[in-house]
Formats: C-alpha cells, structure tokens, sequence
C-alpha cells in the first residue's frame, strides 16, 4: 500500500466497498514491552505497586478497590492467575473536566482484555482484540460521573498465570463531560471533540473530511471514534495528527466486513509512507514512533 503520488486522495478511493467502522488512536511516550515483569502469586503479590497486594477480584464492594492518585500517567504492573485470580480492578477519581485513556500489554501467549466502567458501574469502553488493548473514557457519550473503575480480566493463559503492564493516562476534556463531546469533524486546529457517528452506511459525522485539507484533526490524544462509514467508493476518510519527537502513536481501526473489507494507511504531509495495515480481517492496526515534530494523516479507505 505504499504510494509514490502526492495525490493520496485519488490513489485510495476504491471502486467496491462501503462499510462501518471505529477508530482508536492513542500515544505512548514509552513503548510498552510485550512481556511484562511478573509479580509473585498470592499475599507477597503487589500488582500496580499497591500495599494491599492482589487488587480486587470484583466490584461487589466499590469503595474497597484501590483509587490510584496521580497526575498525567502512570504505568504498573500486575499478575493474572488461573481459576484463582482472573480479574483485577482498580479505580481512579476524575474531575468533570478529565478523562482516562488506559494501555493494556501482556505476553504474546495470553489473551487478557481490559474495560472501564464509570461511578455507577456502566461500561464505558472494552477492548479484548489486540495486544496492547487500549480503552477511553471518549468513546462513551456518557458522563463518567467523577470514578472510573478499570477491569483486567483474562480470557486465556499460555500457562497457569500471565502478568500484565498498564498504562493510565489522564487528559482534558473541552466539554466538561469526560466523555463524548457535542463538536464537529473536518478542519484542521484543535481535535474532534465528537467522534461518535450514527452506525449507518451514509455519510459521517466527520464529513466531509476526504482530503488532506479537510482532515479531522486528531492531535489531542487519545480519541476514539465510532459508528464511522465508509459509505460509498469515493469516500475516504482522513485524520490529521501532529506528532512530538520521541513519542509512539499508536492506531486501531475495527469494522464489520459483511459489507467489505477496509484498510488503512499512514503518510506525511507530503504524502511519504510511514505506515499501513491491509489485512482481510477486521482489525487494522499501524505504529510509528516520531523522529522528529511533525504533522501526518491517518487515511482509512475501502
């Protein structure tokens, strides 16, 4: 999927596809090791560093779960153990102008997934298909109502236990919500404030952005997008990023592919390849860490 023409726009529309799809980009200023480091199992276990060892193996008594205190991010690790220990949880306390992003990695064996859930306990966001799984308080329209509660379950093992490394990051919210926003797509600037589309095989919440100048700008990360299309063989869809040196984006784009496949690509601003996914399933995933402070575009396209 590398292109050589300064005219992305044409080299990517296709002629067969319409299809719905969600898109997750997020950032990590440390790449996350697949492997974890893992923690002694059972009262000696320290998972995410707390005093009281094992975190929590259900909600069922909310104010007895850790609340993690800190500001801007903060990384951990924990252990899964087999029948004994297949969740954990913890909280964290938001202002109403925050929101949480969080990173899941765990060894290439196991199969771990990570959800949040907010103040009442509804679910937020899940992610149970990738390595890492990341979730965002952005993804929901809904008020996170000052707790976000954070579940690591498992869903398989390569042994009997598996650890686990999490990533917690905080960020601001224009809206005073920290969920899904009231704003609109296209133009560059500021980011997306609402990315949530209707579900439907028309055209978008973020139209028109099918070129690089009409771009949805996604610079304030993380964002998650969903109920997005692709709804016809001249629309594709574009995400203007603006990258910091040293740090590594990260993109994830699901869809249903009953009604066609989608890929996905990653270009500088004068249209040099950094990145693509063109897989035939239905998760498209692409990584680039920045050299150097600049701005690039995410393209999805059928």
């Amino acid at each position: 999927m590398h292109r050589s023409s300064m005219n992305p726009v044409t080299d990517r529309r296709a002629t067969t596809t319409s299809a719905l799809f969600s898109l997750m980009l997020v950032f990590s200023s440390i790449l996350v090791g697949l492997t974890p480091t893992v923690q002694a199992v059972g009262p000696n276990q320290n998972d995410m560093g707390m005093t009281s060892g094992d975190l929590p193996d259900n909600l069922s008594t909310p104010t007895t779960v850790p609340n993690l205190i800190f500001s801007g991010s903060v990384s951990g690790s924990g252990e899964l153990v087999s029948t004994s220990d297949d969740y954990d949880y913890l909280r964290v306390a938001l202002g109403s102008n925050e929101g949480l992003a969080a990173e899941l990695s765990f060894a290439s064996g196991d199969d771990f997934d990570l959800s949040i859930y907010d103040a009442n306990q509804n679910q937020m966001a899940n992610s149970y298909y990738s390595n890492p799984e990341t979730v965002s308080t952005n993804s929901s329209s809904t008020n996170h109502g000052g707790m976000v509660y954070i579940e690591i379950a498992a869903y398989s093992y390569a042994g009997t236990s598996g650890g686990w490394n999490l990533t917690l990051t905080k960020f601001t919210v224009s809206n005073g919500t920290g969920g899904g926003g009231n704003g609109t797509g296209g133009g560059g600037g500021g980011s997306v404030t609402n990315c949530t589309g209707a579900g439907t095989l028309t055209s978008d919440i973020l139209e028109p952005n099918d070129s690089t100048t009409a771009a949805t700008s996604a610079s304030l990360l993380p964002l998650v997008c969903t109920g997005l299309s692709i709804h016809n063989s001249l629309d594709v869809d574009y995400f203007e990023i603006d990258m910091t040196a040293g740090v590594t984006y990260y993109v994830n784009v699901t869809f249903n592919g009953l009604n066609g496949d989608l890929d996905t690509g990653w270009d500088t601003a004068s249209g040099g390849f950094l990145d693509s996914s063109t897989s035939t399933g239905s998760l498209e995933s692409m990584q680039v860490t920045a050299t150097t402070n600049h701005t690039n575009y995410v393209v999805v396209n059928g």
